[in-house]
């Protein structure tokens, strides 16, 4: 299972918690998403917060979103 996260520009997603994959795209300049930015290690640091906002925000039980 996979899941994405987005804020004003990227998007991010992770499968099976990145064990099967991580996407990064950049919403403003590729809304077709054609070109995954998440190993590109000029995007590494957007990657890491996205990944850090992504896993706080599943920690958070559904009731209390």
């Amino acid at each position: 299972m996979g899941y994405s996260i987005r804020n004003e520009r990227f998007r991010y997603t992770e499968w099976d918690d990145g064990k099967k994959g991580v996407e990064l795209y950049d919403e403003i300049a590729d809304s077709a998403e054609t070109h995954n930015l998440a190993a590109d290690s000029s995007h590494r640091s957007i990657a890491e917060n996205m990944q850090k906002l992504l896993r706080a925000t599943r920690a958070v039980p559904a009731s209390s979103r």
